[in-house]
């Protein structure tokens, strides 16, 4: 999310075709565009994506002030090649025992007591009934794509540029062959990862160059070997190449994904003004148990390091709502820091309620039904 010089918040996210939910990313996402007068919404959708899928995890940053020119990261291409899955129902995915939706009658004695983690779907309904709500079979054989091409995949990262305003149009500037974005790390003694690279996070400098927050996998990490890790890049240019700055090791000991990068220009407390925050496996699993939070923080005087880990996590599952009481998540990914005038004034997340309520499903059990979170650091005034 970024405000436009039309004093407007221009939201960019993820959305699954076909009314499905977020099991079905690598086939069904496709990026949209939205705007609001307020940061916290109402947003209004333009029903016509930005990038068709397979495109994913958009996130969008203001570079060049004078040119008004924005880069908007992602997952791949939206080239269209894959075929997305069908036979969903109201943003959640059906698998071959259960369908969710609020308007058929069953669904209420249908809907399955514990969905597991991160989109799990259990395979028993409340009475210990296998067995769909509505009584139809789904294939879910229709997973399956239709090919990827070079680009139409999760294991490409690119970037898209515009100027003028962030309501676009995009065009996109990484090569859809190779890979995508790469960042280097050729020159240094040793490296902790691969140069491919996946959820970007761009932060301007003055001069026109940046620094890119990213995650790969470290297969020889110490803790969570074979996860994705956190690291940190620098790009004389918004749109690369980038050089790694941190090589050695990366930012979190344990696994961790989704950065996002910043620079706090209001901090009066302490010298170690640039920020890190990430998504993380509240359960531990994948942390070997040493990080049980949704998300960790790391801070430093320098985007060169070194970066030290915040001992309490900036966020959590709970979410307190104006009009409801307090609720959990059951995830909460893809933290962005959204910033007024150089102020940071709210975080936005990927947030998936799971089996727990929401201010729109009191009762709970969504399935993987997801949706984008926005939250202000301070009330409206």
């Amino acid at each position: 999310v970024v405000r436009g010089d039309d004093k407007r918040w221009h939201l960019y996210a993820a959305r699954m075709v076909g009314g499905c939910g977020l099991k079905t990313w690598t086939t069904n996402s496709e990026i949209i565009h939205a705007v609001g007068t307020e940061v916290d919404g109402p947003y209004t959708v333009d029903p016509t994506p930005v990038f068709q899928t397979f495109s994913h995890n958009p996130t969008i940053q203001l570079v060049d002030p004078g040119k008004r020119r924005y880069v908007l990261g992602m997952i791949g291409c939206g080239g269209g090649s894959k075929t997305p899955r069908d036979g969903c129902s109201n943003g959640t995915t059906c698998n071959t025992t259960w369908c969710w939706s609020p308007s058929d009658p069953a669904s209420a004695d249908s809907a399955p007591t514990n969905l597991g983690n991160v989109g799990g779907l259990a395979n028993e309904n409340k009475k210990g009934e296998r067995r769909m709500a509505n009584g139809d079979a789904v294939n879910d054989a229709k997973v399956v794509g239709a090919g990827g091409g070079g680009c139409d995949t999760p294991h490409w990262t690119g970037l898209a540029t515009t100027e003028g305003s962030p309501d676009g149009p995009w065009t996109v500037v990484t090569p859809k062959v190779g890979g995508g974005v790469q960042v280097d790390c050729s020159t240094a003694a040793a490296c902790w990862h691969t140069p491919s690279i996946t959820n970007p996070s761009i932060w301007p400098l003055v001069n026109g160059s940046v620094f890119m927050a990213y995650s790969t996998g470290c297969p020889n990490c110490s803790v969570s070997p074979g996860h994705k890790h956190i690291g940190i890049a620098f790009g004389l240019a918004a749109t690369g190449p980038f050089v790694d700055v941190t090589p050695a090791a990366p930012i979190f000991p344990f696994a961790s994904e989704d950065p996002a990068i910043w620079y706090d220009t209001t901090n009066s407390i302490s010298n170690e003004s640039w920020h890190l925050f990430s998504h993380t496996d509240y359960s531990g699993v994948a942390e070997n148990n040493t990080w049980t939070h949704v998300s960790a923080h790391a801070v430093a005087t320098s985007p060169w390091g070194p970066w030290r880990v915040v001992p309490d996590p900036p966020y959590t599952r709970t979410v307190t709502w104006a009009s409801h009481p307090p609720t959990s998540l059951q995830t909460r990914e893809r933290p962005q820091v959204l910033f007024e005038d150089g102020t940071p004034v709210a975080l936005s997340n990927g947030a998936q309620p799971g089996n727990n309520s929401s201010p729109w499903y009191p009762d709970g059990y969504t399935g993987d039904w997801s949706f984008t979170l926005v939250q202000r650091l301070k009330p409206r005034a």
